[in-house]
């Protein structure tokens, strides 16, 4: 097995238990068997959760590139006829099984007792990256756009995520600075990013989230194929963006301005279709340019069914005269989706002259919904205002807008154990009120949720003669710390696995090996009897808390000696 078989065996498993054909025991299960060692000596493993790659170079787990370390490996003949004989019939089933026990690093106590030691831990992955769209192993035409649209996930916050390079064959094609669209404790984010491929044949697509020191926090591949396929033969793509009109926040159509009113026009819109607006979405103007506004605007990231309000600035003319611009979204790639969304203004010599409205008060911040929120409240004091603007002091642009004549704001956009400080200001055509009150919120401290432990055992080979051996193989996370792994078996006729096995463990990965000779030596049953029996052997991870995992069982036929 190699990395691209490896890969294409993940994707295909993940597709099993995303159906429900293979439910998440046995995934895990599958997964770990496509562990192998290279012609180097090191060994790969997948991450079952998000597909990256691990290597063990003979002292910890670390994060790596299989094919990087493909390209660099010498292949002479030798190595060939040695790989061929690695792969084929049992004996090599059984040699690469050896290899992969080894991996898990076995320690001996004197006196010949196996004693499982842990690994370093499985490095984890600060962010965790997702590609959505195109799907692995889809095929795409060569000279026509691909939208790469991926997530980024962190428990603890995007904020160690300056950029996303999109990697094809690893060279870098796409980059996206993501810190302009973060907010303190964000823990996800939706990144859309754009390839025209060039060449036929295979191609590895990596989403790589970089931190500011250019040090790798997370990625997800996939493998893709360019052909020469016809527009009408492209398979249809995962998700399609729309976008559905709500309201004028701002300026109603055909609203009087008096000339050189400078104006803030904004749109509610919601996210209609199935892909998720994330870095890379615009507002673009599409008609019109006689206002002084911006050809492109970036759209704030969006879920699908999620509502945002599209602001765009701008300066009346000095001639009087009906004004008209048009403005649409557009995906990273350029092609337009969603209404129109249209300015539409009178510019009158005699228009009445529009001032700023006067500033709320009593401006007052408080948590909410069990700590998942701030709920702002104010007085307002002003009969002209068109919306009122949310400002934060951790954010430069304001996180968000309430209707006029409203007196409360729901700020969903919060994390656990900070503290924020906001600013409500009352706008119009003719500007913006004062920034007169403060108010400030802490949320409580964060409480970690404790869930049980998860356990993935396996027993190479499941069918041994008396006095074989079998290894037992484990490995176990939790996310706030693991205490021990508990293996035992009944009548094995080994006196160790038959009171049960116990492996310590500090950390919150913990894997381990332990190989022991079983036979057909349990009560009633005679070294010489021609028969077989089952064995059965029970494995559960408990956490520091206490917390089980659910036990899992596997069995083991011993036959009678030849």
């Amino acid at each position: 097995m190699d990395y691209k078989q490896a890969e294409r065996r993940f994707r295909e498993l993940t597709a099993y238990r995303d159906r429900g054909d293979l439910d998440d025991h046995a995934f895990r299960v599958k997964v770990a068997k496509l562990m192998f060692r290279d012609a180097q000596g090191v060994f790969w493993m997948i991450d079952p959760d998000d597909g990256t790659w691990y290597c063990n170079r003979g002292a910890t787990w670390e994060l790596g590139d299989p094919q990087a370390a493909k390209a660099a490996e010498p292949v002479a003949p030798s190595m060939i006829r040695r790989r061929r004989w690695q792969y084929t019939g049992l004996g090599a089933a059984l040699l690469l099984l050896v290899g992969l026990a080894a991996l898990l690093v076995i320690q001996q106590w004197p006196g010949g007792i196996w004693n499982a030691i842990q690994p370093a831990p499985t490095p984890t992955p600060g962010v965790l990256v997702s590609i959505a769209s195109p799907g692995g192993d889809s095929q795409v035409a060569i000279g026509q756009g691909v939208a790469v649209e991926s997530t980024l996930d962190a428990p603890a916050g995007l904020q160690s995520v300056d950029r996303v390079e999109l990697l094809v064959d690893g060279q870098s094609v796409d980059s996206q600075s993501v810190q302009s669209r973060l907010q303190p404790g964000q823990t996800s984010l939706p990144v859309s990013q754009y390839w025209i491929p060039t060449a036929l044949g295979e191609q590895q697509i990596a989403v790589v989230a970089v931190s500011d020191q250019n040090e790798p926090l997370g990625q997800a591949t996939i493998n893709l194929i360019v052909t020469e396929l016809a527009d009408e033969s492209r398979p249809e793509p995962v998700c399609s963006p729309d976008a559905a009109f709500l309201a004028d926040v701002t300026i109603p159509p055909g609203t009087r301005f008096p000339p050189e009113a400078q104006m803030d026009k904004v749109w509610q819109v919601r996210n209609s279709g199935t892909c998720a607006w994330g870095v890379g979405y615009q507002l673009v103007r599409v008609e019109g340019g006689s206002l002084g506004a911006p050809d492109l605007v970036p759209v704030p990231p969006t879920a699908a069914g999620a509502t945002a309000d599209l602001a765009i600035t701008f300066d009346g003319p000095s001639q009087a005269g009906t004004y008209t611009e048009t403005w649409q979204l557009h995906t990273p790639d350029g092609a337009p989706f969603g209404p129109a969304l249209t300015l539409f203004i009178e510019i009158e010599a005699d228009a009445e002259t529009n001032v700023p409205p006067d500033a709320p008060t009593e401006l007052q911040a408080a948590v909410t919904e069990d700590g998942a929120a701030v709920q702002l409240t104010w007085l307002d004091q002003s009969k002209n205002e068109d919306a009122f603007r949310v400002y934060r002091d951790d954010m430069e642009a304001s996180i968000g807008l309430a209707p006029a004549d409203s007196e409360l704001f729901l700020d969903r956009t919060v994390a656990c154990g900070h503290t924020y400080k906001y600013r409500v200001v009352a706008f119009n055509a003719a500007g913006a009120s004062p920034i007169e009150e403060l108010a400030e919120a802490t949320l409580p401290s964060c409480t970690p949720v404790d869930t049980p432990p998860t356990l993935v055992l396996t027993i190479v080979p499941t069918q041994v003669v008396s006095s074989g051996m079998i290894t037992i193989t484990f490995q176990a996370s939790d996310d706030l710390g693991l205490a021990q792994v508990l293996v035992q078996g009944e009548g094995s006729g080994n006196a160790d696995l038959d009171a049960g096995l116990v492996f310590d463990c500090e950390s919150l990965v913990c894997a381990g090996s332990r190989p022991i000779t079983v036979s057909l030596t349990s009560p009633g049953i005679t070294p010489t009897a021609q028969i077989s029996t089952s064995l059965i052997i029970a494995g559960v991870a408990r956490d520091s808390t206490g917390q089980e995992s659910p036990q899992q069982e596997l069995r083991v036929l011993i036959l009678p000696p030849e």
